[in-house]
């Protein structure tokens, strides 16, 4: 499993660089210990296994920060494409019955929370979707801030995390990807 590699190659290679982007570099031991902090965050949210978290967000440590916690507690990763706008999130976000959003508000010249408005009351027209995660300052009404995550993770024993991630198997869902025809 993908929790599983991320605990051997811990394990393995602690010291080295695991991820790197412009504004952060984290070894394997330091990647998984945040990856689990924020797996605390999640699981006091109310993922669990088999939950839908949908993602847009652009290439940065975040992005596979969310991908390993997720995993690790047995959810599924649903990729969003940060090229759509507010139909195409809507249809992602209602087919794959996501419980959780996970965004930046703005990447590139895309406004996520702006086109998130444009649908209205998403309780009425998203009611499965329980929680927006967002990274940035432009927040809709009732969303928590990504660094918030980890503050909600605090009162989570690792027990609980231990326990989530033993339940992980590879054959289980890890991701759900969109993907197009544009290109014919």
């Amino acid at each position: 499993t993908l929790p599983g590699l991320l605990d051997e190659m811990a394990e393995r290679f602690g010291a080295r660089d695991f991820a790197i982007d412009e504004t952060r570099r984290l070894s394997y031991s330091e990647f998984r210990a945040e990856a689990r902090r924020l797996a605390k965050g999640f699981h006091r949210l109310g993922v669990r296994r088999g939950d839908k978290v949908a993602f847009l967000m652009g290439n940065q440590i975040e992005w596979l920060l969310v991908d390993f916690a997720i995993t690790l507690l047995g959810g599924v990763l649903v990729a969003v494409n940060t090229w759509w706008r507010s139909a195409e999130l809507h249809h992602a976000l209602e087919s794959t019955d996501s419980s959780v959003l996970v965004m930046v508000d703005r990447y590139l010249n895309n406004d996520y929370t702006g086109a998130l408005r444009e649908l209205g009351d998403l309780s009425e027209c998203l009611p499965l979707l329980k929680h927006i995660v967002v990274a940035g300052e432009d927040r809709l009404p009732g969303a928590i801030g990504f660094a918030e995550l980890y503050s909600l993770g605090e009162a989570v024993p690792e027990h609980v995390i231990d326990a989530a991630q033993r339940e992980v198997r590879p054959e289980d869902t890890a991701y759900l990807l969109f993907t197009s025809g544009s290109t014919a």
